[in-house]
Parts: C-alpha cells; sequence; structure tokens
C-alpha cells in the first residue's frame, strides 16, 4: 500500500535504547577494575627500573633481561587497560 511505513529488516540489527539513569553495574565494574589494573601497571612501570638498579653488577643481567619482558606486558596492559578506563569514564559523565 502507498503511503505505509516499510517493514523492518528480518534479522537485521534491532535498535536497543539505553536505560536512563545510573550505569549498569557491570559497566560500574569495567571502569573500576581497569582503572585499578591501569593504575597497577604503571606503578610496576615505574617501580622496575629502581628494581634493577638497587640490585647492583651482580644481579644486573638476571634482572635486565626480566625488565625488558615485564616493561613491555607493564606497558601493553597500561595502554589497553587505560584506555577502556577513559572510554568508560567518558560514557559515564556524558550519562551524568
Amino acid at each position: 500500500a502507498e503511503g505505509a511505513a516499510p517493514a523492518p529488516a528480518v534479522g537485521g540489527p534491532q535498535p536497543v535504547e539505553a536505560p536512563a539513569g545510573e550505569p549498569s553495574a557491570s559497566s560500574s565494574s569495567v571502569l573500576w577494575i581497569c582503572g585499578g589494573l591501569a593504575l597497577a601497571s604503571l606503578v610496576v612501570c615505574l617501580a622496575l627500573p629502581v628494581w634493577v638498579f638497587v640490585a647492583g653488577a651482580d644481579a644486573y643481567e638476571g634482572r635486565f633481561a626480566f625488565y625488558k619482558h615485564a616493561l613491555l606486558v607493564a606497558t601493553i596492559v597500561y595502554f589497553v587497560t587505560g584506555v577502556i578506563f577513559a572510554m568508560q569514564w567518558d560514557r559515564r559523565r556524558s550519562a551524568a
């Protein structure tokens, strides 16, 4: 019929409206878990060089080898969790 609204596509993505008000408990948990992990990995990134330095010449080689791998992992964890934290934080602020 002319003038009738087109039928919705079957099987296509359906819009979901977020409920107004407070963010869900799961998004709040993700926010704080990612924030805590980002902070902890930043502390690791700052503490590792000190740990290598205080080892002295005897343990330097072994600690430095560990430092290179641990710093890489801590940096990746920091950036991933920091980005997730920032995205969740902005979403939470814009919802308020």
